[in-house]
């Protein structure tokens, strides 16, 4: 009797902590050596009216997915990955917003969707529902 207690008790304990790590957001930034995805989720941003791509970056922060760093208006870090000035590295946005995009700019193909270089920067750009934002390494 005690045996059968025990063992109901365990697995309930199982399925209860198997069901909180369930509900927890997964990471929505996928990061590579020189390129960072990041689709816009509705579930850890709901409210987008009037936000923008740093409030979602901020957001991002407070939730552990994200570090950014910033000098002046440039991001020049992401997830430690610093982009170096001197070797003329820079993060470069593109995003498949087509109103906030230019792709006279640059493009970036991924998985069969093309990403038009951003228009406005980090503080300015407008979150646009369904968007995904790709941070590149570029040099110039």
């Amino acid at each position: 009797m005690k045996k059968s207690l025990l063992i109901t008790t365990v697995v309930v304990l199982a399925v209860l902590a198997l069901s909180f790590v369930a509900c927890e957001p997964t990471n929505p930034v996928q990061m590579e050596e020189t390129c960072i995805m990041i689709p816009l989720d509705s579930e850890i941003m709901p409210d987008i009216e009037g936000k923008t791509l740093r409030d979602y970056f901020d957001v991002l922060v407070e939730k552990g997915f994200l570090t950014y760093e910033m000098d002046g208006t440039m991001v020049v870090t992401i997830n430690g990955r610093h982009a170096d000035g001197n070797a003329k590295e820079y993060w470069m946005m593109y995003s498949n917003d087509p109103a906030n995009t230019n792709s006279t700019w640059g493009t970036y193909e991924y998985d069969g969707v093309t990403y038009g270089s951003c228009t406005l920067g980090l503080n300015e750009l407008p979150l646009t529902e369904g968007t995904t934002y790709v941070f590149m390494i570029s040099q110039f």
